[in-house]
């Protein structure tokens, strides 16, 4: 008798989730428009695939020198007969360690949905020299030297300063945030909650440090996800009609696709916020003082 899948988040730091999240999320937003407008200078599907698995190696790379924390959840449905038992069908000791939602039976995770965030005061781009040097040596100057200078710019320069006047708006100077900067789903394992899992758990961990999470979605569908689980708009003077940010306006479509002249109207993203029960403080003083979204 089929069960309903368990869904289980495991989170590590360092090198350890590094290369399965890169993979995983170069896939998953294989179709994201921001991701295509970062790299539509490519002169091929396939060279722009190659960039993006590199893009997203060396982003994840970048993220794990400035201490971030790789989420993934996991999905399985046991096939089980109706007199069984979970403790049954698994060697000692395995059992425990699935019902912990910890390990899968082979006791590794499978990175269905995956994350990088960045903890409180900490972004990926703020890093020590000895990292710099590092990535130097992994090779980041061929990545960013087969991107071209358009697509270093987009990434590095443009896109960065489109949410910071959101980010000003909401929090106050010395106000610091959990930020998710890629959340990512299997094509495969859509609509199984995953994603809403996932960010229940960092919200957890968020609650209990008494930090918001601060996140810019990328499409409607993840708009609607991070909603339900609870994440509000961040409207701003640059807030367009019918809400989000505008980026790359006069140079791609809402798809992401180069082109010029009208249907040059760029695309959108949606800065959002999450605040923890009873915080207290923060930017937005119409908000009042005690934060209960």
């Amino acid at each position: 008798m089929a069960q309903p899948p368990e869904i289980r988040v495991t989170k590590a730091t360092g090198s350890k989730y590094l290369t399965q999240t890169a993979t995983m999320l170069a896939d998953a937003f294989s179709a994201d428009p921001l991701i295509h407008y970062f790299l539509n200078c490519a002169p091929s599907p396939g060279v722009e695939n190659a960039h993006r698995h590199r893009f997203y190696y060396f982003i994840c790379l970048a993220a794990a020198f400035g201490d971030a924390i790789f989420y993934e959840a996991s999905s399985e449905t046991s096939q089980l007969p109706a007199t069984s038992s979970t403790s049954q069908s698994l060697p000692k000791g395995e059992e425990e360690e699935n019902a912990s939602g910890e390990l899968n039976m082979h006791g590794e995770p499978d990175f269905h949905c995956t994350a990088i965030i960045m903890p409180p005061g900490r972004t990926i781009d703020d890093l020590s020299p000895l990292s710099w040097l590092k990535l130097l040596f992994a090779g980041v100057l061929k990545l960013l030297a087969s991107l071209g200078p358009t697509s270093f710019l987009r990434v590095l320069v443009e896109y960065p300063a489109i949410p910071e006047p959101a980010k000003h708006a909401t929090f106050a100077p010395a106000e610091t945030y959990f930020y998710v900067a890629m959340l990512g789903t299997d094509a495969k394992h859509r609509g199984k909650g995953l994603g809403s899992q996932l960010i229940g758990e960092l919200k957890r961990d968020a609650q209990t440090a008494g930090k918001p999470i601060w996140l810019e979605a990328t499409t409607e569908r993840s708009r609607a996800v991070y909603a339900k689980c609870g994440f509000g708009d961040v409207e701003t003077e640059e807030t367009v009609e019918g809400g989000g940010l505008v980026v790359g306006r006069g140079k791609c479509d809402g798809r992401g696709n180069a082109c010029k002249g009208g249907g040059a109207g760029g695309l959108k993203i949606w800065p959002m916020v999450w605040w923890p029960e009873g915080y207290v403080n923060g930017g937005k003083k119409d908000l009042g003082d005690v934060r209960e979204w």
